[in-house]
């Protein structure tokens, strides 16, 4: 009999679901690496992200980010953690970013 608190595939399968790297169950916190959302994407500084304070609004709300900026996002992080003022202006203006 198979243990019930180890994550089953949404497809009915009885076995747990595996991680293809190790032969353990894959528990639903260990799908996704950590991001630390008050660290900025690009530099690691503090972002200043409104979302994370838990406030319904943040700065970036009201300013143009570069594309050339969210480009340089890594994928890992993409739609996960902000940027911060200062990388958004450095890119606003055309200057290098750290």
């Amino acid at each position: 009999m198979s243990d019930p608190r180890e994550p089953r595939d949404p497809s009915g399968d009885d076995e747990p679901r595996r991680d293809a790297r190790s032969d353990d169950a894959v528990r639903s916190d260990d799908a996704a690496p950590s991001v630390d959302v008050a660290t900025c994407a690009i530099c690691g500084s503090a972002n200043d992200c409104g979302l994370a304070r838990g406030d319904t609004t943040c700065w970036c709300f009201e300013v143009v980010v570069p594309p050339s900026l969210l480009a340089r996002i890594p994928e890992a992080l993409r739609d996960r953690a902000c940027v911060c003022r200062a990388c958004v202006e450095r890119a606003s203006r055309g200057l290098p970013i750290v």
